[in-house]
Parts: structure tokens; sequence; C-alpha cells
């Protein structure tokens, strides 16, 4: 097996990939990665660009490479690609962690929940609508 070196991209090949070679993006994030990233990035990269192969995604902690490869593509749309799909995965943990609290919160607590908010929304009208007792 070859060693494959790490070179920046000459300033020629900025417009759009060569045909042939491969390619290897890094992106740090803010936050570690999540495990469902790669199966992200593979279905939006299938579906909005078909002629890209991916052939490997690494997530080392903070730190996401993914090594391509495909017929000339323009850089541009493949880095306006990637925030979309970063976006995507942020809002895939996002709904993981709303269900995770929803699930850990009793069904009892819910139901008291509910009951406080009908009591403070519609208790004030009901006591408006009811007349005042009738004075002998």
């Amino acid at each position: 097996m070859p060693v494959e070196t790490l070179m920046p991209i000459p300033r020629y090949a900025l417009v759009e990939t060569i045909p042939g070679m491969t390619y290897e993006i890094r992106i740090t994030c803010d936050k570690p990665a999540p495990a469902t990233l790669p199966n992200i990035i593979r279905r939006e990269f299938a579906t909005r660009l078909p002629q890209v192969t991916i052939h490997d995604i690494k997530i080392d902690g903070r730190l996401v490479r993914i090594r391509l490869s495909g017929s000339p593509i323009a850089w541009a749309t493949i880095l306006a690609l990637l925030p979309l799909i970063f976006t995507l995965a942020g809002l895939v943990i996002l709904l993981i962690a709303v269900y995770g609290i929803i699930t850990a919160v009793p069904t009892w607590a819910w139901g008291l929940l509910i009951v406080g908010v009908v009591t403070l929304l519609f208790l004030p009208t009901i006591a408006e609508a009811i007349p005042p007792p009738k004075k002998k």
C-alpha cells in the first residue's frame, strides 16, 4: 500500500477538482462531532453531488476528515454543501437531546404541567363568568 502524504491544493486547482486525484477535507468543529455524522455526510453528498466518491470519513473528537474524489467538481459547490450538512447534523443532535429530556420526565409530571397551564390560562376567565353570590 503506497504511503500518502498531504499536500496543499495548488492555486490552479482551486477552481475545480482534478479527475483521478483524492482530496482530504479537514473540518474542526466547536463541539465533538456525533457518531451519526458520517451517514449524514454520505447521504447528502450522494443526493446533491452524485459524481463525488467518498472514500473515508474519520471523526477524531472535534476533527472531521473527509477523503473524496470525483470528476471535475467546483470547490465552491462542495464548500457550500458542508455547512448545510453540519446544520442537519446539529438538528439531529438537538432532536435526540429533546427526545431524551422528554422521555426522562415521568408522565405524571407532564400531567401536572398540563393541569397547571390549563388552570393558569382558563381559570381567570371561568371565574369572571361565574356571577357573584347574591346578598340577602
